[in-house]
């Protein structure tokens, strides 16, 4: 009997070389599948129920829905060789598939195809791209996890032996990938703007020829970027590439369940806003990227279409120069937005918010548990508890009106609207932590279970993908040095200003930031205090200075007074916000008062209703 390991790749730098969400997402949904063509060759090989020859992955290979982990081991009776060929190939193959399919969306219908897409460079790009690395170890007399250790010893050993070749489809002088800058573009030259070729700089026919080769004007392409753009999870010939929600449509979140609490007094103005939008153009709707949930009101427009900047890049891309005699259609567009921007205010409505969450979680404590794990009938039910957490993750992020990126094991990468990011976050983390009570190590003198530790993103909509998955992965680092862990860390990048982070252990920080939202949409607190409270740190932050920095403190509270200024704060207020801690570390307050009062917006413009008055309580006394 043997224990095999197998790996398939790259994963991150794969996975996350995006310009657009759906980039994202697709490179993780194709790991996933090819992951699952594998283990389903070795399950049937070996001719045995996979839940006798499969530890990982845990998940049911027959329901499609559920991710599968690019890490997979088993446990085999026949030749280690016999089974990895039958594995490789058949991963080979469902490759191929996918590829084919998703070429045959490049340029459709364009008669000078053949011209414009090098089909056969992009073929031989994708095929160069999977890595199939295995080992395995026989399982002697010591037992399953002796023999893991060894096969993934080997592994490792395997992947530090690679060998890196020259492609045979590398040329000099061709562009490349806008994705990640390592392949060539496989769209030809002569498909963009250059008075060289003769193609004009703004065109509006060329503009639209471009568009279904999945481009824009600056754009190009390799075969493995337009497998991620055009790839798509139903394989008929005449499937349009699928959709996963565009940041812009995540971060419009608040402002669509603001619209639909106010249907009955929008409607007629969504529809002439609609109607106004297509005598521009009638391909503008069409231009932007149809989502793949209806939304009540919505339907399954972007959200981008409520953001002026996004609006205009549309006109842009579909060939209009606002510089070359199209000025008229960018002023109309402006025109019908505000318009209807306005008649969202009368209802309470403020301007979207241009900021979403990118959340990225993973299990604390998982590689001590795994390795304490003896049996393979245990690794197999812990195996079955990781992949039960995992397809439980999609339908809370959807109910939470986020998009799910992945979910693999004890990893989360998922994009949320700031209305229902600490929920959807609270919910996962006290999801996985059920699903592992079950197994425990001993942590600090204690036997400690599982936990589930996140990094959270808050951005603009605009800001470039790669920056943002980059700056979400700097703060799950952070969560994860807390001591116990069990943690969650916030950052927020505003566009133009220093990124603004919170961290601390669930149930604590959560709950401090849910108490300041609720201060701040009853305007309890100015919203200037946070600031004078942040800047504490630079001013009076030395140990020596506590005396200074508490009378500090009482000098703000008493000039920032709340209801814009128009009343004194509470007693009741004050006793909460020395409850967390602002006298002790106001700085730190400041910083939570800061992600708070964003939060608190976000919900305030879902909720799209006026804010009532709060009860009048006793004043503080005048020396504070």
């Amino acid at each position: 009997m043997q224990i095999l390991v197998v790996h398939i790749g790259p994963v991150q730098e794969f996975i996350e070389s995006a310009r657009k969400c759906r980039d994202l997402w697709f490179g993780s949904w194709l790991l996933s599948e090819l992951a699952r063509a594998a283990a389903g060759a070795i399950v049937k090989i070996e001719g045995s129920p996979e839940e006798q020859v499969l530890v990982f992955p845990g998940a049911k290979l027959s329901e499609t829905g559920r991710a599968v982990a690019n890490k997979i081991v088993a446990r085999i009776h026949k030749d280690p060789g016999e089974v990895v060929r039958a594995a490789e190939t058949a991963m080979r193959e469902r490759l191929r598939q996918i590829r084919d399919a998703a070429f045959r969306l490049v340029g459709r219908k364009d008669p000078r195809r053949s011209e414009f897409f090098h089909e056969e460079i992009a073929k031989r790009q994708v095929d160069g791209l999977i890595e199939f690395l295995w080992a395995s170890a026989p399982q002697g007399e010591k037992g399953y996890i002796p023999a893991l250790r060894e096969a993934e010893r080997v592994l490792s050993a395997v992947k530090n032996a690679k060998q890196w070749e020259q492609p045979t489809w590398a040329k000099d002088g061709v562009p490349k990938s806008s994705l990640d800058g390592i392949r060539e573009s496989v769209l030809d030259e002569r498909l963009f703007p250059n008075p060289k070729n003769g193609v004009p700089s703004r065109n509006l026919s060329e503009e639209r020829l471009r568009w279904t080769y999945g481009v824009h004007r600056a754009e190009r392409l390799c075969g493995v970027g337009l497998l991620k753009r055009f790839g798509s999870t139903d394989q008929r010939d005449d499937e349009k590439p699928q959709r996963i929600f565009s940041t812009s449509h995540v971060a419009s979140g608040p402002f669509r369940a603001g619209m639909n609490q106010n249907r009955a007094q929008l409607q007629s103005a969504w529809e002439t806003f609609l109607s106004e939008l297509c005598q521009i153009d009638s391909d503008l709707l069409a231009e932007l990227e149809e989502v793949p949930r209806r939304d009540p009101m919505t339907g399954y427009i972007d959200g981008s279409i409520f953001y002026e900047g996004r609006l205009i890049e549309t006109l842009e891309e579909l060939g209009f120069d606002e510089r070359n005699g199209d000025q008229e259609h960018f002023e109309q567009a402006r025109k019908v937005l505000r318009c209807f921007l306005k008649k969202a205010h009368q209802c309470g409505l403020r301007e979207p918010i241009p900021y979403y969450a990118l959340l990225l979680a993973d299990g604390d404590r998982m590689g001590k548990v795994i390795s304490e794990t003896r049996a393979f009938e245990e690794h197999r039910r812990l195996s079955d508890a990781l992949e039960s957490f995992a397809s439980s993750t999609r339908g809370i992020v959807t109910k939470h009106d986020g998009a799910l990126v992945y979910a693999g094991g004890d990893d989360v990468l998922a994009l949320l609207p700031l209305h229902t990011l600490l929920a959807c976050a609270a919910e996962l983390a006290a999801t996985f932590k059920e699903k592992m009570s079950e197994w425990t190590v001993e942590e600090d003198g204690q036997q400690k279970s599982p936990t589930l530790s996140m990094g959270i993103a808050i951005v603009h909509h605009l800001m470039p993908l790669d920056e943002a998955l980059a700056l979400v992965r700097k703060t799950e680092k952070v969560a994860k040095k807390i001591k116990g862990k069990d943690a969650l860390a916030i950052v927020v990048k505003k566009r133009g200003g220093e990124p603004t982070e919170v961290s601390g252990h669930w149930n604590e920080l959560d709950a401090r930031l849910n108490e300041l939202i609720e201060l701040h949409q009853a305007e309890a607190i100015s919203v200037k205090t946070q600031y004078e409270l942040m800047d504490l740190d630079l001013r009076a932050g030395a140990p020596e200075l506590e005396k200074v920095r508490k009378a500090e403190v009482a000098r703000i509270l008493a000039r920032k007074q709340p209801k814009k200024g128009r009343e004194t704060m509470t007693r009741d207020t004050l006793q909460k916000l020395e409850a967390q801690g602002i006298f002790t570390d106001p700085a730190r307050l400041g910083r939570e008062l800061y992600v708070a009062h964003l939060l608190a917006q976000a919900i305030d413009q879902s909720e799209a209703r006026p804010r009532e008055e709060p009860l009048s309580l006793t004043p503080l006394p005048e020396v504070l």
